[in-house]
């Protein structure tokens, strides 16, 4: 019996490279969907606490600058400043999801006269990532 195993012996030193050439592409592949599903989690996470903030918060949230006055409105900019985090979390994992930007869309319309209107925003809109940027932009210009 132990004379059929000798052949593999000599063979098997020439296999080693290959199997850890082949741990070592799993291991990377199991690396990036981690990050991948990492990325996903802190967006959505993010994503959920704006909306419970939203929530709490449905005079911020409806984006009525009208309505608001003194420190609540201070409390706005704050908000809308959340909410674009929260956004910019969700286009980094998924940027070419239609349903995500949609919601984001959808979102960004209540606070539309903000954007346009606050002169501090818009000195401080560069310092989003490009994707927010262009979407509060393209919220700016709809009619």
């Amino acid at each position: 019996m132990w004379a059929a195993l000798e052949g593999w012996a000599t063979i098997a030193p020439g296999f080693t490279p290959l199997v850890a050439l082949i741990a070592v592409g799993v291991a990377w592949r199991q690396l990036i969907l981690n990050r991948i599903n990492q990325r996903e989690t802190t967006a959505k996470v993010t994503f959920r606490e704006y909306l419970k903030l939203a929530f709490e918060n449905a005079d911020l949230a409806c984006g009525d600058m009208s309505k608001l006055s003194g420190k609540r409105l201070e409390e706005y900019a704050w908000f809308v400043g959340y909410f674009l985090w929260a956004v910019e979390e969700v286009l980094d994992f998924a940027k070419k999801d239609p349903i995500w930007l949609e919601n984001v869309r959808l979102q960004m319309l209540a606070h539309r006269e903000f954007f346009r209107s606050d002169p501090d925003f818009r000195r401080e809109l560069p310092t989003f990532g490009r994707d927010v940027q262009e979407l509060v932009t393209r919220v700016m210009n709809t009619a």
